[in-house]
């Protein structure tokens, strides 16, 4: 709940203890998926190397015990991570790496959520023509598994791009749509982010 509600501070403190407490119990799965929330939280609270040692840790963990999902989740936090930071290769190298543990285990969220990172990496250069449509694929598979916010995440991420083409009608519409969903899930951050682009839409 922490997470979702943007709450970075209070999240990173009560998972600090789990973790403490996980590693004085020789629990090194779960050590390492805390690892993975402790690198989010920090990424989010704008502490990058923080975050980027979490994630390494996690990763060493993940690939000790051959957790190819935890290992995906890895890369795509850290495609996200490349995407704030406007480094479009890299993001997309990750959502591909993504994107190939998510297929082999047949994890269909987790594909719908690389298919967003690697569209909005995509964006981020300009790409264009590309032979498949990530969002729409992102988009079917969020709202298939029932996964709201990763569905008002790629609406977030449509809406951007209808606003980059000048399609403000569009962009609206799609921001509007995040919003609500946001609102629901009590993702306060989330919301108040969308919320102030709409008012700054022309």
């Amino acid at each position: 709940m922490h997470q979702v509600r943007g709450q970075a501070e209070q999240a990173i403190a009560h998972f600090t203890v789990s973790l403490d407490t996980f590693e004085a119990m020789g629990d090194d799965r779960r050590a390492g998926h805390t690892h993975l929330i402790l690198g989010t939280s920090y990424r989010k609270s704008g502490a990058w190397r923080s975050s980027g040692i979490n994630y390494e840790k996690s990763l060493v963990l993940a690939r000790a015990h051959d957790d190819l999902s935890q290992i995906g989740m890895i890369y795509l936090r850290r495609a996200e991570t490349q995407i704030l930071i406007s480094d479009a290769s890299m993001a997309m190298l990750y959502s591909r790496r993504a994107m190939r543990l998510f297929v082999r285990i047949e994890d269909p969220l987790g594909q719908a959520d690389a298919y967003r990172t690697y569209r909005q990496a995509a964006s981020i250069r300009s790409a264009r023509g590309q032979d498949r449509d990530y969002l729409t694929e992102s988009l079917s598979l969020q709202q298939k598994y029932k996964s709201p916010l990763g569905e008002a995440e790629t609406l977030e991420v449509r809406g951007q791009l209808y606003e980059m083409k000048g399609e403000v009608d569009e962009a609206r519409a799609r921001y509007e749509q995040a919003f609500d969903l946001f609102q629901r899930l009590n993702a306060e951050n989330d919301e108040k982010r969308v919320k102030d682009i709409m008012e700054q839409l022309a």
